[in-house]
């Protein structure tokens, strides 16, 4: 929540206070450290799959997203971070 900063509630914006929110992943293989690209809740399905070994094909044409852990060994993000923004009026959240 952005808790007044600029004089805004809730997560409206895409301010840093309310866009950039820590994401961690812990498990067997996933090695300790930090990664700074930016990634979206999207990406959360796509990477348990994978850690599990499960083939997300059967279910990508309804996922959206990327799996995360190719950024665990450096390599970097291959699509662009996709955001959702449905605030009051909107009839359609906003990509």
């Amino acid at each position: 929540d952005m808790l007044g900063e600029r004089g805004l509630w809730f997560k409206m914006s895409f301010f840093e206070s309310s866009a950039r929110v820590p994401l961690m992943i812990a498990g067997k293989g996933v090695p300790a450290g930090v990664v700074e690209a930016p990634v979206s809740n999207l990406d959360v399905t796509p990477t348990l799959c994978d850690l599990a070994g499960i083939d997300i094909a059967q279910i990508a044409p309804w996922t959206d997203g990327q799996s995360l852990l190719p950024l665990l060994d450096g390599k970097a993000r291959t699509a662009p971070v996709l955001i959702e923004y449905a605030a009051e009026g909107s009839y359609a959240p906003l990509v």
